[in-house]
């Protein structure tokens, strides 16, 4: 997918958050491009 079709910024706006001692408004998302591998 092209990413400068993106309309939100999850990454950006959570480190923005943790930064104002704020809990974060998104917990997760799906990822898009490459396969992320992760464990719960």
């Amino acid at each position: 997918r092209d990413p400068s079709h993106a309309t939100t910024s999850e990454l950006s706006d959570a480190i923005d958050e943790l930064l104002a001692s704020k809990s974060i408004s998104v917990q997760r998302t799906d990822s898009i491009g490459c396969s992320i591998k992760w464990k719960i």
